[in-house]
């Protein structure tokens, strides 16, 4: 694990049918890997690495079907924590 805080980022993304409870998180001094926390189903939460630098997930889910519902969300999840990242360096300057 990266040295340095864990930090949970928000806002929580807005659910998308089946796939609930999306929250990103990541290491305070690397941004540039993050984790997404998910549901899907009301299943368990599960969780997802994404490159953000490379705008894709990392793991590929053994649910194809789960994996391909997860990765059409790639974009508005990137965009949700760019913003997000942007917004608390600007605070922050």
């Amino acid at each position: 694990m990266p040295e340095g805080g864990f930090v949970n980022l928000q806002p929580k993304i807005e659910s998308s049918g089946d796939l609930t409870s999306l929250r990103p998180s990541g290491w305070d001094n690397d941004p540039r890997f993050v984790i997404v926390t998910y549901s899907y189903k009301n299943s368990d939460e599960k969780w997802v690495r994404m490159d953000l630098d490379k705008r894709r997930f990392i793991d590929q889910l053994d649910d194809t079907h789960l994996d391909e519902l997860i990765k059409m969300q790639t974009d508005r999840i990137w965009k949700i924590i760019i913003d997000e990242l942007e917004s608390s360096r600007s605070m922050s300057d």
